[in-house]
């Protein structure tokens, strides 16, 4: 399909839009892998300091502090 332009303004006016649309098209795409990638690290820190915790958890537990209450 070929489209006719009436004068050199219409296809200046359309090239403009064009390019408008590329260049939103790729700032929305920028934006969008900068919020993934720091949505990603913000997740990876969390359970990072969730897992040391539980693993700070895991070493304080000392067995021989437990207590076995014989019932006989």
């Amino acid at each position: 399909m070929t489209i006719n332009y009436k004068n050199n303004l219409a296809k200046s006016q359309n090239a403009d839009e064009a390019y408008m649309v590329i260049l939103e098209t790729i700032y929305f795409r920028f934006t969008e892998i900068s919020i993934s990638l720091l949505i990603s690290i913000a997740l990876f820190y969390v359970i990072t300091i969730a897992l040391d915790k539980q693993n700070a958890h895991i070493e304080s537990f000392n067995l021989s502090e437990t207590y076995i209450i014989d019932e006989n």
